[in-house]
């Protein structure tokens, strides 16, 4: 099942409270990581994605980005890290 069908389950409690465990750690590490971001790249967006597997990954995509999908890391500081390259 997707993320969200799991989500919006209401009989799969333990699992949907997990998965909300593991969105709010991913959204306050990429806060953190927009907040420490020194950079000077234009348009920037960040975003945060799970799978079905609950494995979590940071997004980014700014104006002038080489792949028009942005690019993603496996934590916040190495997303933050490639935006300062």
């Amino acid at each position: 099942p997707s993320v969200f069908n799991l989500l919006a389950s209401p009989t799969d409690e333990a699992n949907r409270n997990n998965i909300a465990v593991i969105l709010d750690s991913a959204v306050r590490n990429m806060k953190d990581a927009e907040k420490n971001y020194e950079g000077d790249k234009q348009y920037l967006k960040f975003g945060v994605m799970i799978d079905e597997h609950h494995k979590v990954t940071y997004h980014a995509n700014y104006d002038g980005c080489e792949n028009k999908d942005g690019i993603s890391a496996n934590s916040a500081d190495e997303l933050l890290r490639m935006l300062e390259e």
